[in-house]
Formats: structure tokens, C-alpha cells, sequence
């Protein structure tokens, strides 16, 4: 499920990446709260599993989506440094659970309130889905920009008279 939540038209990738953290982060802080025995066993488990479907679908979004944002160039380098920083998280994760003997809900609401605000983080980022992916550094920046068609061009022609100006002026420097 996964792999195809990416492509829904309605939500594209960076959406369905918010919506599957923030509703896998609720689901945790919510999990946390639902008595661990008794009668309501049941709801418990159905939350923890509806909080590890939407973490899990947000894993493979994720390393789509990381390999879409970043330039040409330098991609393996952003593949690579994001998956180490995971990896990192990954040995630290299991320390979390040490805090259960200060509170038994704390690491299920640290869980959730990072991945939460991971999800939020996701906001501002631009959308990759059926765009043309950035082929240089240059295309990276100005990649999920608006940018309006007479900015662009004055863009443009400031830095041809730039260059134009810089070629000048080596040519008085070398004159002299």
C-alpha cells in the first residue's frame, strides 16, 4: 500500500507524506493512552496497528520522495546523509524505551510527537509528483519556487549584463 499511496493524483507526495506521519503520530499518542489489559485490549491493538501501517507508508514515501528533491549532482550525496541520519535514529530509537520507568506513555508520545512534527516539517517542501526533477544545482534551488515570467527574465538578463559588465572590466584591467 505503500508504494501506491504516492501516486494518488489527489494528495501527490508530499501530502501523503504529512498525512501518513501525522496521523501515525496520532495514532501512537493515542495508543498510549488505552489501558494495556481488560476489555479494551482490542482497541489498543487496532490503533498501534493503524499507527504502524501509516509509519510504514510513510518509510517508502519517504525514500521516493528523498531521492526526487534533491539535484542531480549531488542526489547519492542526499540519499546517502538522509539514510545515515535514519540509521542514527534507528540506534537511538531503542534508548527511548528507558524512559518507560519514568512514565510508562512517554516513549510512545515522544515517538508520536516527532514523528508529528516530522510530518508538519513536510509542509513547506515542494511537491515532486509529475514535475520534471532538477537537473542541476541551479534548477534545485529555484525547484518548487513560483517564480513569475518577467522576474525570470530580468533574471536573466541581470546576469547576462553582469557577465557582460565582469567581461568589461578585465578587459580594462588587462588594458592597463
Amino acid at each position: 500500500m505503500g508504494i501506491f499511496i504516492p501516486d494518488w493524483r489527489v494528495l501527490g507526495r508530499r501530502l501523503s507524506l504529512v498525512v501518513t506521519m501525522v496521523i501515525g503520530g496520532l495514532a501512537c499518542i493515542a495508543a498510549s493512552f488505552v489501558p494495556p489489559c481488560g476489555d479494551y485490549v482490542w482497541i489498543g491493538v487496532t490503533i498501534t496497528m493503524i499507527s504502524k501501517f501509516c509509519i510504514t507508508c510513510s518509510f517508502a514515501i519517504v525514500y521516493i520522495y528523498t531521492a526526487e528533491i534533491f539535484p542531480t549532482p549531488v542526489r547519492s550525496l542526499g540519499v546517502g546523509l538522509s539514510s545515515m541520519f535514519a540509521r542514527i535514529g534507528g540506534i537511538l530509537a531503542p534508548q527511548l524505551s528507558l524512559m518507560a520507568t519514568l512514565w510508562r506513555n512517554l516513549p510512545a508520545l515522544v515517538f508520536g510527537t516527532v514523528a508529528i512534527v516530522a510530518g508538519l516539517l513536510v509542509l513547506p517542501m515542494p511537491e515532486t509528483r509529475g514535475k520534471k526533477l532538477p537537473e542541476t544545482l541551479e534548477e534545485g534551488e529555484r525547484f518548487g519556487k513560483k517564480i513569475k515570467r518577467d522576474e525570470e527574465n530580468s533574471n536573466r538578463q541581470g546576469g547576462e549584463l553582469r557577465n557582460m559588465e565582469a567581461t568589461d572590466s578585465d578587459n580594462c584591467l588587462k588594458a592597463i
